[in-house]
């Protein structure tokens, strides 16, 4: 499947599910374009993948979530607090 036909026929249900699962649409929309950035550079090089739609929403979330040290679950990356670096002498 051509990205651009993907992008035409699926972005909405893409965007729609980013922002249930981000609660925010500006992420949403930025966590979607970013991937299919991603896929316009690796799909012609490693093959369409099987289920391209999963393949965006997985790529989109997984770059906008990480691991909470506080909760001990994964939270949208924007939420996570770091660690303050150590301050080497």
């Amino acid at each position: 499947m051509k990205i651009e036909r993907l992008y035409r026929d699926e972005s909405g249900r893409i965007l729609a599910r980013l922002i249930r699962l981000l609660g925010d649409f500006d992420l949403a929309e930025e966590a979607m374009q970013e991937a299919f950035a991603a896929a316009v550079q690796q799909w012609p090089r490693e093959g369409t993948p099987a289920h391209p739609r999963a393949w965006l929403l997985a790529r989109a979330a997984r770059a906008r979530f990480c691991w909470s040290a506080e909760t001990g679950a994964l939270a949208p990356a924007a939420l996570v607090r770091t660690a303050p670096r150590a301050r080497v002498a």
